[in-house]
């Protein structure tokens, strides 16, 4: 129940609507909403843990005075690290590095209007292996990435990726989208 509220209250708040702007929603730290899960808003506020958000665990979501949301929201990275660490370990080995960055490489960059959208460096990925990852970001070097090295990807003021693809060793091939009888194939040739 807490969880179809969440949703129900993200989405008729951040959607652009008769009453609601984008201009609103670009104002709004609730609308964070639509990048998350809702039961981030569970596990950050349920304080008893008991799968219930009670008044006074509600309304510490919003300063008192004027009722502006306040709930810190997980960053990005966190989220991120979350989905690739597969199987929960706490360490993306190189096998999660390859998969997850590949995978998140063609969601976030697969069009020109995706590439153009970006603000960061992200995208340059489709040219470079996920080998740049771990050559940069594994400061132990024992070939895989825990959660501190991961956050080191991120500008942390802007959570925006933050990498030198310049520095890449490793590259590939190139960055294709065909279509092929009616659907649409997105991927990378091998080497």
């Amino acid at each position: 129940m807490v969880i179809t509220c969440l949703t129900l209250n993200c989405e008729r708040g951040c959607t652009v609507s008769d009453t609601v702007t984008a201009a609103d929603i670009a104002d709004n730290r609730w609308c964070e909403c639509l990048y998350h899960d809702p039961k981030v808003v569970l596990e950050l506020q349920d304080a008893n843990e008991d799968g219930y958000l009670y008044e006074d665990e509600f309304c510490a979501m919003f300063d008192q005075m004027t009722d502006e949301f306040i709930m810190d929201w997980p960053h990005s990275y966190q989220k991120n690290f979350d989905e690739c660490d597969e199987d929960r370990d706490g360490l993306m080995s190189s096998a999660e590095i390859e998969t997850c960055y590949d995978r998140v490489c063609v969601e976030d960059c697969s069009t020109a209007a995706d590439r153009d959208a970006r603000t960061d460096t992200w995208c340059e990925c489709r040219t470079s292996s996920y080998d740049v990852i771990i050559e940069q970001f594994d400061e132990n070097d024992d070939g895989s990435i825990e959660l501190s090295e991961f956050m080191r990807i991120y500008t942390e003021d802007t959570d925006t990726i933050n990498i030198n693809f310049s520095q890449a060793t490793t590259t590939r091939a190139y960055f294709y989208t065909e279509a092929v009888n009616g659907s649409t194939d997105t991927g990378y040739c091998a080497m």
